[in-house]
């Protein structure tokens, strides 16, 4: 009986060693592998770009045609303020007793003043009607309106209009703020020795507002680093759109006469005849601003009043 009973027993350890082995084998082929860090991003950089990928098409037109409407006003605002400074603070540049008694640095403040103003005021204009005219194409429905997002559709189908629309705001805005501070500087007397503490108050504030303002438009850009290389991209864009066929001539006009003008006013600022000091009085012969010497003037004024002392004795 003893060994039948010990035949039963290892009979039965077998077949519970096979039984175990046997679950474990089909359990391993159902346990999932582990996940890791490496397959984990992988995993879920593809679900985002299975999500981005599909990402609802929607009709953007109308948001463009809000976006080229709404910067239409700030610069209509900056314009009209530009234009009509454009013609002060001109005693610093075109009277010339005035200038003579100015010092060198408020004569190189009016000269960079008006130059700001000059400026935003094209800045501006530009913006103005680069807006209007891409609104008015946006009315011919020739252009696909479905986006994933209004940027990619105003990249896609107006890249120009919406890098120089944005470029020339922006610009104009920041050329506008440096001519406000220059005009106050010199507006308020703020370069004297007795008010310089008010001068670096005034400074202070606007290139504290302008840091501001140039580092919060860099971190909006999105396409570019920073407004230079915005400045560059616009810069590209007016000279495919000059000499890359199919050419446009006054295109290619208006770029010769910025440059121009820019080198121009570069010379002008450099040369030493804007500081040269004017203090002295005016020498003998040198005509005014009317064309006349001041010796003739003085013996026509002096006539004028003996005629006029003659004629009221001739009346008493």
């Amino acid at each position: 009986m003893y060994p039948v009973a010990s035949h039963v027993a290892a009979f039965v350890g077998v077949a519970s060693s096979a039984t175990a082995r046997t679950h474990h084998e089909v359990a391993s082929r159902f346990i999932v592998p582990t996940v890791g860090p490496a397959l984990a991003t992988t995993l879920t950089s593809a679900s985002s770009s299975l999500s981005v990928a599909a990402a609802p098409m929607i009709d953007y037109t109308s948001t463009a045609v809000a976006f080229f409407a709404s910067v239409r006003v700030p610069s209509a605002l900056i314009a009209g303020s530009s234009l009509s400074s454009l013609f002060s603070l001109t005693k610093w540049t075109s009277n010339k007793e005035e200038a003579r008694r100015a010092n060198k640095l408020e004569r190189y403040l009016a000269i960079i003043f008006h130059g700001f103003c000059l400026a935003s005021l094209v800045l501006s204009l530009n913006a103005i009607v680069t807006a209007t005219a891409a609104g008015t194409t946006l009315l011919l429905g020739s252009h696909n309106g479905m986006a994933t997002s209004a940027y990619v559709f105003m990249k896609r189908e107006f890249h120009y209009e919406f890098v120089t629309t944005r470029w020339s705001f922006l610009v104009s805005l920041l050329s506008f703020i440096g001519g406000i501070t220059t005009r106050a500087l010199l507006e308020f007397d703020l370069l004297k020795k007795e008010r310089r503490k008010w001068a670096i108050v005034l400074s202070a504030s606007m290139i504290g507002l302008l840091s501001h303002l140039v580092s919060f438009i860099n971190s909006t850009l999105n396409s570019w680093p920073n407004l230079v290389a915005m400045t560059v991209e616009v810069v590209k864009l007016i000279f495919i759109k000059a000499f890359i066929p199919p050419l446009k001539p006054l295109e290619m006009v208006s770029m010769v006469c910025f440059t121009c003008a820019i080198g121009t006013a570069i010379s002008l600022v450099g040369s030493n005849s804007i500081f040269e000091s004017g203090d002295e009085p005016y020498d003998e012969g040198e005509e005014t601003q009317d064309g006349t010497d001041p010796e003739d003037a003085d013996e026509e004024l002096a006539a004028r009043e003996a005629e006029e002392a003659v004629a009221e004795e001739d009346l008493i």
